[in-house]
């Protein structure tokens, strides 16, 4: 357990450990975000397609499954973009982040059927992304970056982040 993180409340056999895997996608300088909103979080917030990793599936394959269901886009996974590790009160997540690229066809606008959490889908350059709320924070400062014009070539790791207890 992270330095920073707390001992659990709850009993240790109730505890998960959720695999997640998502895709970020960057085409003429903006990137993807989907729009999440949740009763427990304070507003809606910003992250790049994705979601849990359903039993057999690979990571690269999970990560192009949410993004079509998200996005309606097919990609191609190049690499790995970076990783982190959540710690909640009631388990961990683990997440993945791919580095996946879009056909040249891939139409303009993706096509987002909201639902319970997910609300909407949308490019956006990076002056576009002070005053959102994004997350993972790591994704977001490397894409504000106005001198990066390309992914990263080595994986980022993210810092460990402990959620709040309720």
């Amino acid at each position: 357990m992270p330095a920073n993180a707390k001992p659990p409340d709850t009993n240790p056999a109730e505890h998960v450990c959720r695999l997640r895997a998502a895709a970020v996608c960057l085409r003429e300088g903006k990137v993807l975000l989907v729009r999440h909103e949740r009763p427990t979080a304070p507003e809606p917030y910003w992250v790049p397609p994705g979601g849990g990793v359903l039993p057999g599936e690979t990571l690269r394959e999970a990560a192009l499954r949410e993004l079509r269901e998200e996005t309606g886009y097919k990609g191609v996974v190049e690499g790995l973009f970076g990783f982190r590790e959540v710690f909640k009160p009631t388990g961990m997540v683990f997440e993945v982040f791919c580095r996946v690229s879009l056909s040249d066809d891939a139409p303009p606008e993706p096509n987002c059927k909201p639902g319970k959490v997910l609300k909407a889908a949308a490019w956006f350059a990076p002056h576009e992304l002070p005053g959102l709320r994004v997350y993972p924070e790591a994704v977001a400062e490397w894409l504000r970056d106005p001198d990066r014009t390309s992914v990263p070539t080595d994986t980022l790791a993210m810092p460990p982040v402990t959620a709040p207890a309720r």
